[in-house]
């Protein structure tokens, strides 16, 4: 499993609900689905890449209004791409 697989197998059975990065690495690194867990920025890098149209707009992004932290969740796209791929699920 990719990096991306992951991610999008902790936020698409979850959707609508959003998540900040530290909370989708954590899951993942408790899935023990990687060997050697991804870092941070990692994941960062990966979410940037999903929610850009070359990727399908897998993810997006929601700031939370004061401290502008992001939030990501998978969009309608994210959703289906997972339903369709087997619909794999990571975390608690």
């Amino acid at each position: 499993m990719n990096l991306l697989t992951a991610i999008l197998s902790f936020l698409a059975p979850r959707s609508p609900a959003s998540y900040p990065p530290t909370a989708i690495l954590n899951n993942i690194i408790k899935s023990g689905t990687f060997e050697v867990p991804p870092k941070l920025d990692e994941v960062n890098a990966t979410l940037d890449l999903m929610k850009k149209e070359g990727y399908g707009r897998l993810v997006a992004v929601d700031l939370e209004p004061v401290s502008m932290r992001p939030y990501w969740r998978a969009t309608d796209t994210g959703v289906k791409h997972w339903m369709d791929t087997g619909r794999i699920m990571l975390g608690e």
